[in-house]
């Protein structure tokens, strides 16, 4: 009988934690991050007699969470995705707003600027048109500088977040760190049993982190876990923290990276952080931000470099030739905080064409200087030299003798300039409308040859604006050209063909009979010729980008398209990230989440169970009573 009571005893323990456990699960049905806990019951072992062994009981082995690992990884995998990419939505969206408003972005102001010009080629004396120019140009120079503005601001948005993320993973960290000492000391007060409760709790905190940053994790034999980040640098290791540190870029100090803090050693991390949202923001301002702000101070420096290029072959009004009509500043350059040599790197623009609107990294071996675009790493040039000038990417570097081996320069070829754009002149006079010489054939001449609009070759060449005149000899197979320099020998004539002399070209078709006479004479002030100005209008059309294969309208519609499709790209990767963590979601809740109709079942099952060995203990006494009744007999 005391077998029998034993046996009931256990059954009654067992079914009484069973319903304790259901009563749990239920309790917690709706408790984010629960997972469904099942109470293992062993049989005990029996008692041998003769005639075999003799059952005893049941005994509760554990409780454990009812889990699927690898369901916990891509729940916490899936929460770094959908974080990251979620953020690179928000903000993409953003800069495709602001690049394709049209109350915000450059289409409406560069169409009105060069309506504007056309203004000016149809009229060149009218100053009410000059004005007007200079008024759209003004427009035209504030959007770029507007949109550079809104860029920045999208710049130190991500440094504040950046500051905010880096807070709330160190926080979180802590209190993993916090959670594994509490759960290695409840292991080993339960005799190594598993803490379900705190388990879970730190699961919720683990995901909670990989929202903010791509980790992974491992387990220690004690529980504790620990957490790297995705280039498998440790956050976590036991209860020790290395938490994250916001560091100034080497070469801007409006610019945030991030570095993990080992001891008295920080390790830059910025590079290989991905995942969750600090991973998102570092590649929102990598490969979206930078690039678009550099594209768009691509467009203005072609804009005023190519235009500044046509006006200065113009002459304004009072008679002189063209000035710059835009200012726009060198590319940037900063040296590294680090540095140890005193060399001065200075740059300027070479070619437009060639400009791609990259960052670039200058780093000195020892024995030459390696040009390495910044967002990729890969090399652009070399060169041999410590010192000198040198051309690459568009660009022309003058490097000063002195740099010491390791040292670095960052070349912000052209993000940042579309800010500093504006316009050079004040005086609506001073726009170069006109060409700065003309041509004039003699009334008196005989042949059929008639001489074309000059084009201007070499606006600093000192003769350009001597007056010049062409005579043909007998027989008119050539001619020479007389000026207060001299005549020229004899040059034959093709017809049709250039003449370049002075700076100037023309070319002459027809037939010219002997004695014609031609004149290339400066352009006076007060002139009515609009030839500069007909160039100026043909700007918008010319292949100033990419080599000359691609207009100024062209690199910005490319710009606003690019970014548009990385706009699109990411909304299409958050829907399809929003697919995955649903099933993945599902199929972890299938597994771990707490059914209530099958846990009702079981309460129902247990009790019964409870019913029943509580029925066992009743029949032990009965018996027991039959007994000692027998006995006192």
């Amino acid at each position: 009988m005391a077998d029998l009571l034993s046996t009931g005893i256990s059954a009654l323990l067992a079914y009484q934690k069973s319903l304790a456990t259901t009563g749990h699960n239920i309790a917690n049905a709706n408790t984010e991050g629960y997972t469904r806990q099942r109470v293992e019951q062993v049989s005990r072992l029996g008692t041998a007699l003769g005639s075999g062994f003799i059952g005893s009981g049941v005994e509760v082995s554990t409780v454990t969470r009812v889990a699927d690992r690898f369901a916990t990884e891509r729940l916490m995998f899936d929460a770094s995705n959908m974080s990251q990419q979620e953020t690179l939505q928000t903000l993409t969206g953003r800069v495709d707003k602001i690049l394709s408003d049209r109350n915000l972005g450059l289409t409406d102001p560069l169409s009105e600027f060069y309506a504007a010009v056309d203004g000016v080629a149809t009229d060149p004396t009218s100053s009410a048109a000059r004005q007007v120019l200079l008024g759209k140009a003004e427009l035209l120079a504030g959007r770029f500088q507007n949109l550079q503005n809104e860029f920045d601001s999208l710049n130190l948005e991500v440094n504040r977040q950046l500051q905010q993320q880096v807070g709330e993973i160190n926080t979180l960290t802590e209190q993993i760190a916090d959670m594994n000492d509490r759960i290695a000391i409840a292991r080993g007060l339960a005799g190594g049993q598993p803490p379900n409760d705190l388990l879970d709790q730190r699961d919720e905190l683990v995901r909670e982190l990989a929202s903010h940053i791509g980790i992974a994790t491992v387990t220690q034999d004690d529980g504790a876990l620990n957490i790297f980040t995705a280039g498998g640098n440790a956050l976590v290791l036991g209860t020790t923290v290395s938490p994250l540190r916001l560091v100034q870029d080497d070469f801007n100090a409006d610019r945030y990276g991030i570095a993990l803090q080992q001891g008295n050693t920080l390790i830059p991390l910025t590079r290989f952080v991905s995942g969750g949202s600090l991973g998102g923001l570092l590649s929102f301002r990598r490969d979206v931000l930078d690039p678009a702000a550099g594209d768009l101070g691509r467009v203005a420096v072609a804009l005023a470099d190519t235009f500044n290029a046509q006006h200065a072959e113009g002459v304004d009004l009072y008679g002189d030739l063209g000035g710059d009509f835009f200012d726009v500043p060198a590319p940037g350059v900063s040296a590294a905080t680090n540095n140890d040599g005193p060399a001065v790197v200075g740059v300027a623009y070479d070619d437009v064409g060639g400009l791609t609107g990259e960052t670039y990294l200058m780093r000195f071996t020892g024995s030459a200087w390696e040009l390495q675009s910044a967002e990729t790493g890969d090399t652009v040039a070399t060169f041999g030299a410590a010192s000198g000038t040198f051309t690459a990417a568009g660009l022309s570097i003058a490097i000063a003798a002195g740099a010491v081996a390791g040292d670095r320069y960052e070349i912000r070829a052209t993000r940042g300039a579309a800010g500093s754009l504006d316009v050079a002149i004040t005086d609506a006079a001073r726009i170069a409308a006109a060409a700065p010489v003309r041509t004039e054939a003699a009334l008196a001449n005989d042949g059929t040859g008639v001489v074309g609009r000059p084009e201007v070759l070499d606006v600093a060449d000192a003769d350009l604006l001597l007056d010049a005149t062409i005579v043909f000899d007998d027989p008119p197979g050539t001619f020479t050209i007389t000026d207060s320099n001299g005549t020229s020998a004899p040059i034959a004539f093709t017809v049709g063909g250039n003449i370049d002399y002075n700076g100037w070209r023309i070319q002459i078709t027809g037939t010219p009979a002997a004695g014609d006479t031609f004149q290339v004479l400066p352009v006076a002030a007060n002139s009515g010729d609009n030839g500069n100005a007909r160039l100026l209008a043909d700007i918008r059309n010319l292949g100033v980008l990419d080599g000359g294969t691609r207009s100024l309208n062209g690199g910005y519609g490319a710009l606003v398209a690019q970014v548009g499709a990385q706009a699109q790209q990411a909304a299409q990767r958050v829907a399809a990230q929003t697919a995955i963590r649903e099933h993945d979601q599902s199929f972890r809740d299938s597994v771990s989440g707490v059914n209530l109709d099958e846990e009702a079942a079981n309460m129902v099952r247990f009790q019964q169970a409870y019913q029943a060995s509580a029925q066992i203990i009743a029949l032990t006494d009965t018996l027991f009573q039959t007994i000692l009744s027998a006995v006192r007999r």
